[in-house]
């Protein structure tokens, strides 16, 4: 479960205690850098999601893939590629878990059709809908009088 909206981390919020969002400018790959000493204590799990740019964009022939690297040398310890995708419009690519005081990765691969919304939603947090634009009444324009030419005199 979500603590409060300081636990996630994304472009707006790219930095929270021992996770550090970067954005590879879309000429290289995003990166999320976990730095597991940071961690607090409290946190058992960091799950690492992914979302196509465009509004209602799915992934359909969008091949995102995580890999874990080693944070001294930058090797790489695992890479992952959920198997192909379709209307899916959110993805929990990857998690990285506390056990037994050992953090470990998972390959997740688990796409949602409803967006970020859904991955919230599945991890406690409420989403709460915009609310629908109130409609707007539309006030037929008031008669204009005719132009008065100030040479007449009125009655």
């Amino acid at each position: 479960k979500v603590r409060s909206d300081d636990d996630f981390i994304f472009y707006n919020q790219p930095a929270g205690q021992g996770v550090t969002y970067r954005s590879g400018g879309g000429t290289a790959p995003d990166a999320i850098v976990v730095d597991t000493a940071a961690v607090p204590p409290g946190i058992e799990k960091i799950v690492v999601t992914a979302s196509p740019d465009g509004a209602g964009q799915t992934f359909q022939g969008i091949e995102p893939t995580a890999t874990v690297r080693n944070a001294d040398d930058g090797s790489v310890l695992a890479t992952f590629t959920p198997p192909q995708l379709g209307a899916e419009t959110a993805l929990v690519v990857i998690e990285v878990y506390r056990r037994g005081g050992a953090w470990k990765a998972r390959a997740v691969g688990q796409g949602y059709a409803d967006g970020l919304a859904g991955i919230a939603t599945d991890f406690g947090v409420s989403v709460e809908e915009e609310p629908a634009a109130a409609p707007v009444a539309v006030t037929p324009p008031a008669p204009v009088a005719a132009p008065v030419d100030p040479r007449i005199a009125a009655p």
